[in-house]
């Protein structure tokens, strides 16, 4: 394996989505480094993890922000936000399971706030409309959404089921279990 910064976050995003407490010595190990290079690369596990949290949130940008710019319905955007992010889940769901000192650092915070807030334009326009159920909180809402999209990234790598049908699958749970005219509202 090529040993540069950047396949070493994405290899590490892998492994810490899975498992945000394992050792430094054991990351190396199961992204199949040595110790020494990850510590040449980033000399204390902080590094690491504040630098994983900036190139994860720049990655989210770089396939989310263009879809801003199309002309697209709120159930458009949300699907073709899952079809961008399954290919990235790791980093995605790495995000979620960051407790790490590194949230508090200014660039780490003011990215991670706006794009939690784009997110939560869009399911509060998509409540308006009737799409999604009112009586969810965002919070629930975001860290669902989260998990599927990691499930969705962890089971096609484990190739049980197929990568056209992964878009799908996560949209349509999702609105399962979110949209307005929900099973569960007829009881």
């Amino acid at each position: 394996m090529a040993t540069t910064k950047e396949n070493i976050l994405k290899s590490a995003s892998v492994v810490l989505a899975r498992n945000p407490s394992v050792t430094y010595a054991d990351l190396a190990q199961q992204i199949g480094i040595g110790r020494a290079t990850l510590y040449r690369h980033f000399a204390k596990r902080e590094d690491l993890i504040k630098a994983l949290m900036i190139f994860s949130l720049n990655e989210i940008d770089q396939v989310v922000q263009p879809l801003l710019a199309q002309s697209l319905t709120s159930e458009q955007y949300l699907y073709k936000m899952i079809e961008v992010l399954i290919p990235i889940g790791e980093r995605f769901h790495f995000l979620s399971q960051a407790d790490w000192d590194a949230w508090e650092d200014d660039d780490v915070k003011s990215i991670y706030l706006r794009q939690d807030q784009e997110f939560r334009e869009v399911i509060d326009y998509m409540q308006k409309e009737g799409k999604i159920r009112t009586d969810m909180p965002p919070a629930w809402i975001g860290a669902v959404f989260n998990n599927l999209i990691f499930t969705a990234s962890d089971t096609l790598r484990a190739g049980d089921i197929a990568r056209n049908d992964a878009a799908d699958l996560v949209y349509k749970t999702f609105l399962t279990g979110f949209g307005a005219q929900d099973a569960s509202d007829n009881k």
